[in-house]
């Protein structure tokens, strides 16, 4: 071979390698996921990572650490609200929208639902 060909070949697969490597860039964060936590009234936290409004949140009661006598509140991010279910499959008659609140710029749990029997929520862009 001569000197030139050596010479394209390492130059045609130094390209094809970046190439490949401006081909898959890392993963960005996903901005259509939030974290909620839910707040039972002896001041058990659950945090759930959910994709808001295709992901539908069962809250299991056959779990005694989860939400047998409903929960007392819920930590949601500025700019969201969730909606809250009696059914497991987030449809039927639910909640109205849950907001989290500000006071001082201090996050607070919102007093909510508390001894209601709620089974599933989904959660939505949106003030």
């Amino acid at each position: 071979m001569h000197l030139f060909q050596l010479l394209t070949i390492a130059i045609t697969a130094l390209a094809a390698t970046f190439h490949l490597a401006a081909a898959s860039p890392a993963p960005k964060p996903n901005p259509e996921r939030i974290t909620v936590s839910l707040l039972r009234p002896d001041d058990y936290n659950l945090r759930r990572r959910i994709t808001l409004q295709t992901e539908c949140q069962k809250l299991d009661y056959s779990n005694k650490h989860e939400f047998p006598q409903g929960i007392e509140g819920a930590d949601i991010p500025d700019g969201y609200r969730c909606r809250f279910w009696r059914s497991d499959a987030c449809n039927g008659g639910g909640t109205g929208d849950l907001k989290n609140t500000r006071t001082l710029g201090a996050r607070l749990f919102v007093p909510a639902f508390r001894g209601i029997m709620l089974n599933s929520f989904k959660c939505y862009r949106g003030d």
